[in-house]
């Protein structure tokens, strides 16, 4: 379930369009193979350029959890980098760049009662298809959680 608000802003050289699309209520995964959100799942236009920010809430058990941005979208150039952030003294802040969909990454390897995912990139697309956020745990323990009040926000520029 998801609340998503579009919205359009003209100009007299460009259109941008933002779209954001907020996690009404958690979502629970266990196991090791990547899982769609149920939420952050959206369909971009052909020959378009976007810019995307994930802000993700997490609960973590202690196997840890891995993120993987995939769809059927044609992609001519996708970058994109995640931090994450645990909110306890034990874990510990990591970053990664990726360059392709579909490409796991671990962003937690220790027991977090919170944290928090941030997921900022921009993508060129080629052809038209869905974009969505996949995530499991690393290490097949207990569960992983995307919390409420975690917030795509989807800017089409071109």
């Amino acid at each position: 379930m998801a609340t998503t608000i579009s919205g359009e802003l003209s100009g007299t050289s460009n259109t941008t369009t933002t779209t954001m699309v907020l996690q009404a209520a958690g979502q629970s995964v266990s196991g090791t193979t990547l899982t769609d959100s149920d939420t952050f799942s959206l369909t971009l236009s052909a020959s378009s350029t976007y810019e995307f920010a994930f802000m993700l809430q997490t609960t973590v058990s202690s196997g840890g959890m891995k993120i993987a941005l995939d769809g059927t979208v044609g992609v001519t150039e996708v970058d994109y980098i995640i931090s994450y952030f645990p909110t306890d003294s034990f874990g510990t802040i990591g970053y990664a760049q990726r360059t392709a969909l579909g490409d796991a990454q671990a962003v937690s390897t220790s027991t977090d009662s919170a944290s928090m995912t941030w997921v900022f990139g921009t993508i060129v697309t080629s052809t038209s298809g869905t974009f969505k956020l996949r995530f499991a745990e690393k290490s097949a323990v207990s569960s992983v959680t995307v919390l409420k009040g975690s917030f795509l926000r989807l800017v089409k520029s071109a």
